[in-house]
């Protein structure tokens, strides 16, 4: 797709994007939330929560095997003392959580059983956690595909409310001023509705503005983006 505007756009060395990583880490850093990192078996994922914690930008909590997870850290000389660390195979940990799933699927026709084999999943287990306020937050993804990391956010954590369709977005950051709020904004909605109703798009314009003056702090202006796969 072309986006230009027809004119040359000015180019931005001011270093707008590490300004707006900065403000929102500094935001973090303020509330220092408890976050927790459900797929405890991906590197990536161990070193980003590890880093978060050094940084002071959260306080992580990770899901999977500890042995693996202290060991693996050392190695790399990160700090593990700094992590709070819970095995989803510990029956313990499950069974803190048992009774509240199993009253959220008992409705959709689920036994006892089949609601604690679900509840073995990390992600089922972190979402439990954001719902039951033992984390504010929960990073997935990584290594779960996008439905999976949905499907338990809205079956155990739900929609916020006034909001009816779930939607995603991304902060895009340009090295030229002539897009957005110089050179950055929020662009809506490529991971969850490919093909949305006028309806849908409607809301999700509506959150996507939200997101924009949560995260980037400027007054959103909403444009709708076409596009066309045959021509």
């Amino acid at each position: 797709m072309n986006l230009a505007r027809g004119r040359q756009g000015t180019k931005n060395p001011s270093g707008t994007g590490d300004r707006i990583l900065d403000s929102i880490r500094e935001r973090a850093r303020a509330a220092c939330p408890a976050i927790v990192y459900p797929e405890g078996k991906d590197e990536r994922i161990l070193e980003g929560a590890a880093v978060s914690a050094a940084r002071g930008l959260a306080r992580p909590t990770i899901l999977g095997d500890e042995g693996f997870i202290r060991q693996f850290l050392s190695a790399k000389g990160l700090d593990a003392d700094s992590l709070k660390v819970l095995d989803p195979a510990d029956p313990g940990v499950g069974e803190t959580f048992a009774p509240a799933y199993y009253a959220i699927r008992e409705g959709k026709g689920l036994s006892r059983k089949e609601s604690d084999a679900e509840l073995q999943s990390p992600v089922t287990l972190g979402s439990m956690m954001v719902r039951e306020g033992m984390a504010d937050g929960m990073v997935a993804g990584a290594a779960t595909t996008t439905g999976e990391v949905v499907r338990n956010a809205l079956r155990v954590i739900g929609m916020t409310p006034g909001v009816e369709i779930l939607s995603s977005c991304f902060i895009m950051v340009l090295p030229v001023d002539d897009f957005g709020e110089d050179g950055v904004f929020i662009f809506a909605d490529c991971g969850i509705v490919p093909d949305p109703t006028p309806s849908q798009l409607a809301q999700i314009a509506v959150s996507s503005a939200g997101s924009a003056a949560f995260f980037l702090d400027f007054l959103p202006r909403v444009a709708m983006l076409s596009f066309s796969t045959h021509g």
